[in-house]
């Protein structure tokens, strides 16, 4: 079974009606006012009402069409959305769902009604001060001197690393595996010697998320402010652009798991690393553990176990929650070492080990399906005792 992602969608508000609605309430008054003192009262007066009336219900109409459902986080957010809609200054609506947020026109220098589901959170930077804010679930009315930095998925994502630069960042939610490697080159794998000066690759199944709890900040997912500036405190963007969270932090763990392989893989031989007997233990085990007690976050014993590289993770505001091999890669000159001065058994056993792989992603896949099948059937039950 497969979730499908919810879009995110703006909009830009400029009723042509708006700007003139506060002209025909000022000559509604005045129109009132001149006929208190005049003889003929009654009809002027029930225009007036109706024109009144009129106005008012057009507002509360447009103001409902806006809403998105989400709570405001300031109420003082209210007032400045009636003033817009009083004063008639166009803003866009912008909605943000599952971390993803879709633009059709530049965030700089726009008036801006931006909604965010309990799954998301958002940066934004105040441009003549460069003070960088984060928002959790609700609605905000941001003015034109407040631009998106970046968006954030707070729910755990699972990515198969490394991701090369033009491999679009699909989830497993929305596809299956094949979708997301339909060609794998020397640039897909993490690329280390073993002791022997010989080359293999690698790739890494991994499950992360924000270093958050889950349930924290009255959160289903998780909130902290001060978790998520992490992920921007060593870089910088050009004004008025977003900077891609997502990118980043798989960028991030690339490079502590691209170290970690290549200490690990200096270690052994290939013979250690691809025995030629399938009877005997395979050092890829050993790699896979040793990597996983490094980076994989073990909640229980949290505090008496943390490792420098967990540490590293912490900083950026990152936690690994699982990790596995994924695929075994041996370049050409590895190939024909093993087909030149190994026995024939050992190019099965690399089969081997590369069918184990692919059984663990299968479990692990539908594992995620049943998640997924459960999550669906936790939203349905919501629904109806809703």
């Amino acid at each position: 079974m497969q979730r499908k992602d919810k879009t995110g969608r703006s909009k830009k508000i400029n009723s042509p009606l708006l700007p003139l609605l506060p002209l025909l309430l000022a000559a509604t008054v005045l129109q009132g006012i001149i006929a208190i003192f005049s003889e003929i009262q009654c009809p002027i007066l029930s225009v007036d009402v109706v024109l009144v009336l009129f106005y008012f219900c057009f507002l509360l109409l447009e103001l409902w069409n806006t809403y998105q459902g989400q709570p405001f986080a300031n109420k003082k957010d209210i007032g400045k959305l009636m003033g817009w809609f009083l004063s008639g200054q166009p803003f866009m609506k912008i909605q943000l769902e599952n971390g993803k947020l879709a633009a059709s026109s530049p965030l700089l220098n726009q008036r801006k009604l931006l909604s965010v589901d309990p799954a998301s959170a958002a940066a934004i930077q105040d441009l003549p001060s460069r003070q960088i804010h984060v928002l959790s679930a609700g609605m905000y009315c941001l003015n034109k001197e407040q631009t998106l930095l970046s968006v954030f998925d707070l729910r755990t994502q699972r990515k198969i690393l490394p991701i090369q630069n033009d491999e679009p960042m699909i989830s497993p939610a929305n596809g299956t595996y094949q979708d997301i490697t339909p060609s794998l080159t020397r640039s897909s794998f993490f690329l280390a010697q073993t002791k022997d000066a010989y080359q293999v690759g690698i790739r890494f199944l991994v499950d992360f998320k924000f270093d958050i709890d889950f349930g924290e900040g009255s959160n289903p997912y998780g909130f902290d402010p001060a978790i998520l500036l992490k992920v921007h405190s060593r870089d910088t963007n050009q004004t008025g652009k977003l900077l891609d969270a997502q990118r980043l932090t798989c960028n991030r763990i690339q490079n502590i798991l691209s170290a970690c392989w290549q200490t690990s893989l200096n270690q052994v031989s290939l013979l250690e690393l691809i025995p030629q007997e399938t009877v005997l233990p395979s050092a890829l085990e050993k790699i896979e553990a040793e990597i996983q007690h490094q980076l994989v976050e073990d909640n229980s014993h949290r505090s008496f176990n943390d490792t420098p590289l967990k540490k590293q993770l912490q900083d950026f505001g990152l936690r690994i929650l699982s990790l596995s091999l994924q695929s075994l890669w041996l370049p050409e000159e590895t190939e024909i070492a093993i087909q030149h001065h190994w026995q024939p058994q050992t190019r099965q056993r690399v089969n081997e080990l590369e069918m184990i792989q692919r059984q663990k992603l299968a479990l692990y896949r539908e594992l995620g399906e049943m998640y997924a099948l459960y999550e669906l059937r936790s939203e349905q039950t919501k629904g109806e005792s809703g």
